[in-house]
């Protein structure tokens, strides 16, 4: 400290470290003197040094790399002593426990901190004293390690058991020496029991504590009980009422809460009552001298010994009365002999025989077999007799289509018929929408038409509409341009601002629409098309309805208005982006606004060169995967097709001439090697088994829908359950074939 001042700020009494012409400066005027931008972050900071490429780096981004590095050697640092202790495991392996285990920062520091004091703990232990050492020697332990948990002696008993308590003063008790230690003598019952309660009168016991909190939580109901039954006879006293809640409803509170609501009606009426709980309440209650009316059902709940009376054919005492044999005399009629013959069913001669002519084990076999198929699962019984659910399923499909049915409704009900998922079918025609509206279409009263289909919006209606466009009985719905159109016209209806409204409408018109309508010209699939406008609508009149409540337009719009909205969490607010980008290419935003650049892939995931031939060898090699997986996997692994472009591959695009197979990508033919040749020309493969399996379809890789082929989402998912990233294969596969070309 001095008393100089700093010739640039002006301020004594500082530690001036720093020369200058005129003067000394402090260390603060040195800090901001040495303002730059940071290598690592691209930010403007004071610069705490250079890093060892020489280039400057911020305090911040100093000490988030040295704790990196020091986060590797601590886990380097463990990984070799478990290494010295372990003969089993590989050091490759152990890492990968350790970094499996270790999640967090926090987590190394606390073993190595461990390790530091106690560096033998995982030869010669303890190791359960510490719970991360613990949980990390068990996952070892599962891998294969031939470590071994071991416990600290208890400082009480010198035994070597699971820690269950710490002390203070360094140590540690087992379990049974915990519970001693913190047992005490109960001021309620008086006895030495484990404590579980510590107030200002003393220690309580864990029974002592329940009944307490059980009489603090029935008194209430128990005066209300009280209230009640002196209401109607005021002979009776708190305690017989009490008395008899102990012996009717026992200590639970539930009975006495259910004796409450019974009581508060009039006890007058109770004459011709069942409950049970009532009934018992009742006869105890005037058993200890109440004058209430009992029921009639009382005689089961008598408090005194039941009577004996006495067998007339033995003269034993027994329980019944008027009875003419007792269970010990009692002799059963001999049971009717069957005769013997030849069963006309298995054929074995000189075995009982029925009235049917069937021998006993025919007899239990029919019982509980289909009286049409022998099936002996699933079965159903009523009035007409015993069918298994597919014979069931094949009589409502001919009550169905009638005596004349059309030839649409004679497929339908044979790709019904054919579905394994029996019950499922059986349930989809009686109990949906679905199924109902097709009655009424066999029938002839509501007519086979879309705008019919219309009127209903549930997923069995979509359902229904699949299948009877793949019969033939309806023509494939192209109505949904319209639709799209319509939908858009709603959505952007709603956005406040006239001339915001203005303009979403000519982008959607003059960019959106006519893009999507060459995409269907072209025959591409627009699938996704209707999902993915009607997101982006929304999302955009959010903005915009943010921008109106600000007093603000489109054409007014404020960089930070932009930095705030893409500065939200998640990435569904980034839909606005391809607007936003037409709007400033045709005016309607200010040019001088910065957009953020479009989603890109991290370069920390991506996969290298190596990493895909891996997976493609394994496409290549590995029977076990589905065939239908397999061959969309190498579509994006080895062609760098896009998802949409797969999911929406036609049968027709799939051709052979001769031994030389050929797929369609977009105009374009691709020879396939084997094995994807072979599984090529195999699919579509069905996996649903249900009715839509056994209908016509013209996709590769079909969905639950017949008229419809696989999402996108439901294709990624498999992908996914395979280990495979289709962004990041698709990226890769494009880095190759571009190095290539």
């Amino acid at each position: 400290m001095t008393d100089e001042a700093c010739v640039v700020c002006g301020r004594t009494g500082l530690t001036l470290r720093g020369l200058r012409d005129n003067g000394r400066v402090c260390s603060r005027c040195i800090a901001q003197n040495h303002r730059g931008i940071c290598a690592v972050c691209g930010r403007e900071r004071p610069i705490s040094g250079r890093m060892p490429d020489g280039r400057p780096w911020c305090q911040k981004c100093r000490n988030a790399d040295r704790l990196v590095a020091s986060n590797a050697a601590q886990r380097a640092h463990i990984v070799e002593i478990i290494a010295g202790v372990d003969t089993r495991l590989t050091p490759e392996q152990i890492t990968v426990v350790v970094n499996d285990v270790l999640l967090f920062t926090r987590s190394v520091r606390r073993v190595s901190r461990h390790l530091g004091t106690h560096p033998d703990v995982f030869a010669t232990g303890p190791t359960s004293a510490h719970h991360t050492v613990l949980r990390l020697v068990e996952a070892l332990i599962a891998a294969g390690s031939d470590l071994t948990i071991t416990h600290p002696p208890c400082s009480t008993c010198g035994r070597c058991m699971k820690p269950d308590l710490k002390l203070k003063g360094g140590g540690w008790l087992c379990a049974s020496c915990a519970n001693k230690s913190r047992a005490d003598t109960c001021i309620e019952c008086g006895e030495v029991k484990l404590v579980v309660l510590r107030d200002a009168d003393g220690p309580r016991c864990a029974e002592c504590v329940n009944e307490t909190r059980r009489q603090a939580r029935i008194a209430p109901i128990d005066q209300a009980i009280i209230g009640h039954t002196r209401r109607f006879d005021p002979t009776t006293t708190p305690a017989m009422v009490i008395a008899a809640l102990e012996l009717a409803a026992r200590p639970i509170s539930d009975r006495r809460r259910v004796l409450a609501s019974l009581t508060g009606a009039e006890l007058s009426k109770v004459a011709d009552d069942s409950n049970r709980l009532l009934v018992r309440y009742l006869t105890v209650l005037n058993a200890a001298g109440a004058h209430l009316a009992v029921p009639v059902r009382c005689h089961k709940y008598r408090l005194g010994p039941r009577p004996v009376y006495t067998c007339p054919a033995c003269g034993r005492p027994t329980r019944t009365q008027h009875l003419k044999h007792c269970q010990h005399c009692f002799v059963p009629s001999p049971r009717p002999r069957h005769p013997h013959g030849i069963c006309v069913r298995c054929s074995r001669p000189d075995v009982s025989i029925d009235d049917r002519q069937l021998c006993p084990p025919c007899r239990r076999w029919i019982r509980y077999k289909c009286d049409t198929c022998d099936a002996g699962t699933d079965l159903v019984t009523d009035d007409t007799g015993r069918r298994c659910q597919h014979c069931r399923l094949t009589e409502e499909l001919a009550e169905l289509a009638g005596p004349n049915p059309a030839a649409w409704l004679t497929r339908l009900t044979e790709a019904l018929a054919q579905s394994k998922t029996v019950f499922c079918t059986r349930d989809w025609l009686s109990d949906t929408a679905g199924g109902r509206l097709l009655h009424d279409l066999a029938a002839g009263t509501v007519p086979l038409t879309h705008e019919s289909l219309d009127q209903h919006t549930s997923r069995s209606i979509s359902h229904l509409r699949g299948l009877l466009v793949s019969v033939g009985a309806l023509e494939p719905d192209d109505r949904w341009f319209a639709r799209l159109e319509h939908t858009t016209s709603d959505l952007i209806a709603t956005i406040n601002d006239i001339a915001d409204r203005r303009t979403v409408a000519s982008w959607v018109r003059w960019h959106v629409l006519p893009r999507v309508r060459r995409q269907s010209e072209r025959g591409k699939s627009t699938m996704h098309t209707s999902g993915n406008l009607t997101r982006q609508l929304r999302h955009l009149r959010r903005f915009l309805n943010e921008l109106h409540d600000h007093q603000r337009e489109l054409a007014r719009c404020r960089q930070s208005d932009i930095d705030a909205w893409f500065a939200q969490p998640g990435q569904s607010h980034k839909n606005i982006r391809a607007f936003l980008t037409w709007a400033k290419d045709h005016r309607h935003l200010s040019r001088e606004l910065d957009l953020p650049p479009a989603r890109t892939r991290s370069a920390r995931n991506a996969i290298d060169q190596q990493q895909r031939w891996d997976v493609a060898r394994r496409l290549v090699e590995d029977d076990t995967i589905e065939p239908d997986d397999r061959l969309a996997a190498a579509f994006v692994v080895l062609y760098a097709q896009p998802l949409t472009r797969v999911a929406a591959l036609a049968i027709s695009d799939v051709r052979r001439d001769g031994d030389r197979v050929t797929v369609n990508f977009d105009g374009h033919d691709i020879d396939l090697p084997e094995p994807f040749a072979t599984i090529a020309t195999q699919l579509p493969r069905r996996r649903h088994a249900g009715p839509a399996d056994h209908l016509p379809t013209r996709w590769l890789f079909p969905a639950r829908r017949p008229d419809k082929h696989l999402g996108i989402n439901a294709l990624r998912s498999r992908l996914n359950a395979l280990g495979i990233d289709p962004r990041q294969m698709r990226i890769a596969a494009l880095a190759q074939l571009a190095s290539q070309i």
